[in-house]
Formats: C-alpha cells, structure tokens, sequence
C-alpha cells in the first residue's frame, strides 16, 4: 500500500470535515460505480423487505428488524468498494462481492454477536454508546486490514481510544445521519407518488404506521454514505495513531531529493 497515492489526502479530520469530505468522495470517486453496486447489492435486499410486507404481510416492526440487521451486514460490502477506492479509481463491483466471500463467515458471525451485545447494550443508554464505539471500526480490522477475529476487536477498540469529544460526535452524527435519511426518503417518496403523480399507493407512512416502503428504502441508500463516513474515520484514526501524514511527507521529501 503506498500511502502517497491515496485519493484522499491523509492528515487529522473533525467528524464535520469527515462529513464533507464523504459526499465527495461518494460523489467524485464513486459516482456510477458506487450505484452499480447499489443496484447489486441494495436493491435485492430492498426487495426481500417489500415482499415480505406484501406477500407475508409483515408488520413494520418486523420489518425494521430485518431491514437494520442486513443493511448493516451489507456496509461490508461497501467497506471493500471504500477500501478500493482510496486507493484506486478503478471499480469493479463483481470483484468486490468475489472478494466478499472468502472472509463471509467470520465476518457474519462476528457481526452477529458484537450487533448482538450492543442490542443488548441498548437497554441501558449508559452502556449502548460504549459498546457501539468500541465495535465501530470492527468491519475494517476484519475486511481491509485480515486481522483474526480477537486480534480484529482489539484492533478496532483500540482505534477508537483517545479524542472522546470526536468519538461522541461520531456516535451523533452517525444516528443523526440515520434519522435524516429515513425521513427525508418518506417525504420526498410521498412528495412524487402522492402529490405529483397523484397515486394513493399502500406503503405506509413512517410517523403514523411506525414504517414505510419509503423509510426502509432511505435506510438502504443511508448504507453506502454511513459506511463511507465510517470508513474515513477510520483513515482518520489510522492517520492519527500510524502517523501516515508524517509517512507522506517523509516520502514526498525523499522524492524530492531523488529528483534533485
């Protein structure tokens, strides 16, 4: 991995500045290759939910409940396609997903239990912010960095120590980003179905039904835009703790010299 080559400059970012910098990166560095793998990966899980509501007649609560836990087994996926990306232009969404299997069942089974625990967790709100930080960089150690499963915890624990202010904003902006785009997806669903093409069509309505068709499908589009943010916090924490902003301008120096 050379470091001098990354697509995104490497030095210490705020969580805001992080923010920023994920709708470039989604927008200039994804672009139609991060859709191509949406249209691969997210909207058959989008679908699996709409039959469920349509041929099993699944409640919403249900279907919450099936909706969270996959897309936040997906966000691996689009771990790897970020990964790539910081690094290269070029994106190939089958060879992501190819990628993807090898490590499947370590990483399903770790997701499971650590999602498990902070399920857990989230019956005391004293517990459940904790529990979530020291798992938040859990699917890089596993996915981009290899590491074995106890080895990948202590990893991702580990990188989340030190700046308490930037992990609680992280925690915040991440529900926050959540919040914004389940809603904004049900207002602006109903927005063209009901009031442009003036079609009543029955895919509830999130405040009065506690969920809707429109609300899970901002949920899946939310998957791509909350990992890429994760993932740069995570380039962050490594910029901190492995100094690659000092790695850079010591190579760039040495490039200078050599050129001289």
């Amino acid at each position: 991995m050379n470091l001098g080559s990354a697509n995104v400059v490497l030095r210490p970012r705020g969580t805001l500045e992080s923010v920023d910098l994920t709708l470039l990166f989604l927008t200039r560095l994804g672009g139609r290759r991060y859709l191509g793998l949406c249209a691969l990966v997210l909207l058959p899980a989008f679908g699996v939910c709409a039959l469920c509501r349509f041929a099993f007649d699944w409640s919403w609560p249900a279907l919450w409940l099936l909706a969270v836990p996959l897309g936040l087994w997906l966000q691996g996926i689009f771990t790897l396609a970020a990964g790539d990306l910081m690094f290269s232009e070029q994106l190939d969404p089958r060879a992501v997903l190819r990628r993807f299997w090898p490590p499947f069942a370590v990483y399903t089974a770790m997701m499971f239990f650590t999602r498990l625990g902070m399920a857990l967790a989230a019956s005391t709100l004293v517990l459940w912010p904790w529990a979530w930080l020291r798992y938040t960089f859990l699917p890089e150690a596993l996915l981009l960095e290899g590491l074995p499963t106890w080895r990948a915890s202590a990893r991702a624990a580990r990188l989340m120590e030190g700046n308490a202010g930037q992990r609680v904003a992280l925690f915040i902006t991440t529900l926050l980003m959540f919040a914004a785009g389940v809603y904004a997806a049900q207002v602006l669903g109903e927005a063209v179905v009901r009031d442009t093409l003036q079609l009543q069509l029955p895919w509830g309505d999130l405040l009065n039904d506690g969920g809707s068709l429109y609300a899970l499908a901002g949920w899946f589009a939310a998957v791509p835009v909350l990992t890429t943010l994760r993932f740069l916090r995570y380039i962050d924490a490594r910029t901190r703790t492995d100094a690659w902003d000092v790695q850079v301008r010591l190579q760039r120096a040495a490039q200078l010299l050599e050129a001289a």
